[in-house]
């Protein structure tokens, strides 16, 4: 007599499309986060805050690439990760996916406060580093 196995199917996420646009909203606050640890960094070694030209980026030493690379890969990388959170949310309409649609407005909340802080600049960090 044969014997066959029965295996349970394996559940595919349903929720995908949620968790991506999660980890998308995440993205602006990790350039953000970046471009300020740099900001504090520069304002330790020199002893002052940076501003527009005083000293210029380009001036510090070399200690300072690696962060310089981050944030200009993270940086550049921000118009992929809008283009990437728009494209995810039409998915969200998917039949089966049932996700809250309360938790669908942090993400884009976080994306948009932190796309604000970047262009508003509240302490000149971004304008020392565009310099």
């Amino acid at each position: 007599m044969s014997q066959t196995l029965s295996l349970p199917l394996r559940r595919s996420n349903t929720n995908a499309p949620v968790y991506a646009l999660w980890i998308l909203s995440v993205h602006p606050l990790i350039v953000y986060f970046s471009l300020y640890f740099l900001f504090i960094h520069a304002r330790i070694f020199l002893g002052h805050w940076p501003s527009y030209g005083n000293p210029d980026p380009k001036t510090l030493p070399d200690g300072f690439d690696p962060y310089f690379a981050f944030f200009d890969t993270a940086f550049e990388s921000l118009p992929w990760s809008f283009l990437a959170t728009i494209v995810t949310y039409p998915l969200l309409a998917l039949p089966g996916l049932r996700p809250a649609t309360r938790s669908l407005w942090v993400p884009a909340c976080v994306w948009g406060v932190c796309f604000t802080l970047l262009v508003l600049d509240p302490f000149g960090a971004f304008n020392w580093y565009a310099d």
